[in-house]
């Protein structure tokens, strides 16, 4: 999520005056959902790595509903500036970095659930009754 944050997020073709793309990395013209939905995934993936690798450290809540959350409203964020941005006008729209960023945060999200109910994660809830995949 993190390294795809700085390549093109969004684009315009201007015909004859060429191209402007920007990454996540840019706030201006309302932009800035899908910078802080890459904040959170990137910060849910942190979570993860952190207990995986130093399970010494103790978190606030346990790691995979942390990670859970995170990535789930990640994912949140990225649909909702699908339609938050999607006057661009002609030539204009989402560049195939937050595709890929979409599609890694919903990944992300799935799979975080899946190992939070395969570890017996008290889920908050509607999460908490929800059929239990890959068991």
């Amino acid at each position: 999520m993190f390294i795809f944050s700085f390549f093109d997020y969004y684009s315009w073709d201007l015909g004859p005056f060429g191209s402007v793309s920007w990454s996540a990395w840019h706030f201006g013209h309302g932009l800035f959902i899908a910078w802080f939905a890459m904040v959170v995934t990137v910060l849910a993936a942190g979570v993860v790595a952190v207990s995986l690798f130093v399970p010494t450290v103790t978190l606030p809540r346990p790691a995979r509903l942390l990670s859970v959350l995170g990535f789930g409203i990640g994912f949140v964020l990225y649909v909702i500036a699908i339609f938050a941005h999607s006057d661009f006008g002609s030539g204009g729209g989402h560049a195939f970095s937050f595709w890929i960023s979409l599609i890694l945060a919903g990944a992300g999200a799935v799979i975080a659930l899946m190992r939070a109910q395969q570890t017996d994660t008290v889920l908050p809830g509607q999460l908490g009754s929800l059929p239990k995949v890959g068991r």
